[in-house]
């Protein structure tokens, strides 16, 4: 019997590109618009922290995509420190959400530079199979 996976119920779009974000710093995701979803979660992950260091996310909302308009939302933050061994989570945005636009931004607290990205996973489409930004494999 044949089910629907991830790629065809959810739209995966990158938030935070990986990249290199140098000491005391933090980078702008990218707008994502929710249009047509109810939920998006945010799967985020940092590579090595310095010792005694901090790295975070946080999701804002806007109702456009213009940079000054974007607000965070109030819990949707995950932090890092170098004492954790898996430096990867999930940030769970749901239906209360009431603005169209999301973004993920990337803050690095140490004094060096850290790997920080993530990716965007857009849930509950009013229409599916979803039209993905990425490609992906389906094995059945």
């Amino acid at each position: 019997m044949y089910s629907r996976n991830i790629v065809e119920d959810a739209k995966i779009l990158p938030a935070v590109p990986p990249q290199s974000i140098t000491g005391i710093a933090h980078v702008d995701g990218v707008g994502i618009d929710m249009a047509g979803y109810e939920m998006v979660t945010f799967i985020c992950a940092a590579g090595a922290i310095a010792g005694g260091s901090l790295c975070s996310f946080r999701v804002q909302t806007s109702d456009d995509d213009v940079d000054g308009n974007y607000a965070d939302i109030v819990g949707a933050t995950k932090a890092f420190t170098d004492a954790e061994d898996d430096h990867a989570a999930g940030i769970a945005v749901g239906p209360r959400l009431r603005k169209r636009w999301v973004r993920l931004v990337a803050t690095n607290g140490a004094a060096f530079a850290a790997l920080m990205g993530g990716v965007a996973v857009l849930q509950h489409g009013r229409e599916v199979p979803v039209t993905q930004h990425l490609t992906g494999v389906v094995i059945p």
